[in-house]
């Protein structure tokens, strides 16, 4: 039997803590999703800061400007194994602000696919010396949405749509070894308790029921995630094993044997 070591990152943020992280000895890295710096952005989403041209520039340049060279770092010399997480943006979202603000942000995932190590495993799977690893993005539940009052019909519309895609992949995926969420399983380390969040969503569990089933179902050795930075730690379920990673420089390291 040999060990297989993998680097778990929790949700970067940006954090300059990871430029000096060394990789060395690890066979990949994991990580969780949110790659850039937030603040701004977070602070658009709850409405605490002005809605101006400029802080939105700011906010999708906060994003790229410290997400890129963390991600460089981590792949240097191993494959890095990502998924999505909610704040992460799109090519088409900073080409629009480009152009309403005259910025020349650079594309995010542009400049990811030039990136040789960096490879998101959004509803798919990989194997690595013979451990399977599946991943899947952020996405919304039709209950999340109920419970936390967020948004409309155009919100419960996108939850039923993401959540059948969730479906689909939970079916299809079988038994893996690592699976990477960017939200935690709902009841597991999901608890909201951060200062930012809106007061009616704190002490609530905002994780994942699709998550918790395919974990009941088919046991995988580990489920590691982030998104919820406050619930950051270890547990069991059943025989698997829950990591909420952490975030902004949080890391740890797990070791599989084939």
């Amino acid at each position: 039997m040999a060990d297989v070591k993998f680097l778990v990152v929790g949700d970067p943020h940006g954090s300059d803590k990871l430029l000096k992280l060394d990789t060395a000895g690890y066979d990949a890295v994991i990580v969780t999703g949110d790659m850039g710096r937030t603040d701004v952005m977070r602070g658009l989403a709850w409405g605490k800061v002005k809605g101006s041209k400029e802080n939105v520039r700011k906010s999708y340049e906060d994003y790229v400007t410290t997400a890129l060279p963390v991600l460089k770092h981590l792949s240097e010399k191993l494959p890095v194994l990502c998924v999505h997480g909610n704040a992460d943006i799109a090519d088409n979202d900073i080409a629009s602000v480009n152009k309403a603000t005259k910025a020349k942000i650079p594309l995010f995932e542009g400049s990811l696919a030039k990136i040789k190590n960096q490879i998101f495993i959004d509803y798919a799977s990989v194997k690595l010396k013979g451990v399977k690893i599946a991943g899947i993005s952020h996405f919304i539940e039709t209950r999340w949405v109920n419970e936390f009052r967020a948004g409309g019909m155009e919100a419960m519309l996108l939850a039923m749509i993401e959540e059948e895609m969730a479906k689909v992949f939970f079916n299809s995926v079988g038994k893996v070894d690592i699976l990477v969420s960017h939200q935690p399983p709902y009841g597991i380390l999901d608890k909201v308790g951060a200062s930012y969040a809106p007061k009616e969503w704190r002490g609530k569990h905002a994780g994942s029921v699709l998550l918790l089933d395919y974990i009941k179902k088919h046991q995988p050795q580990y489920v590691v995630c982030g998104h919820i930075h406050e619930a950051k730690g270890t547990t069991k379920v059943g025989k698997t094993t829950v990591i909420n990673a952490g975030c902004c420089g949080d890391w740890q390291s797990i070791t599989l044997k084939t």
